[in-house]
């Protein structure tokens, strides 16, 4: 597997998450997520190595903001004694960027689908 690359069915290189229940794989371009088993995988190319590194960057920049589910943050005093998720405690203002966070993924996602159109 070192020379293939993991893809979505709509044909982009999907980035390694673990943002999303249950789905550790998400396509940045279409917005779907993946398990670990689910995946389709093709020959790595320059091409497609090079697509992938950016969309990481994308979302890294993107999810920095955004809360998943069932997610412990490290520099925080509450999560770090296991009594809840983050999301649980978050601030309002931590909830508006997770928000804004993924309505932005999900914008991005809409309009790559609506383009292809």
């Amino acid at each position: 597997m070192k020379n293939e690359i993991a893809i979505c069915n709509c044909g982009e290189p999907l980035i390694f998450t673990m943002a999303f229940t249950g789905s550790e794989y998400y396509c940045l371009m279409c917005g779907a997520t993946y398990g670990c088993f689910s995946i389709k995988t093709t020959e790595s190319t320059k091409e497609l190595k090079y697509t992938q590194n950016m969309y990481k960057k994308i979302f890294k920049l993107i999810y920095k903001d955004f809360i998943p589910y069932g997610c412990y943050h490290s520099n925080c005093e509450k999560c770090k004694k296991n009594k809840d998720t983050h999301i649980e405690h978050a601030t309002n203002k931590e909830l508006f960027k997770s928000d804004m966070a993924l309505k932005i993924l999900n914008k991005i996602a809409r309009e790559v689908n609506d383009n292809e159109r």
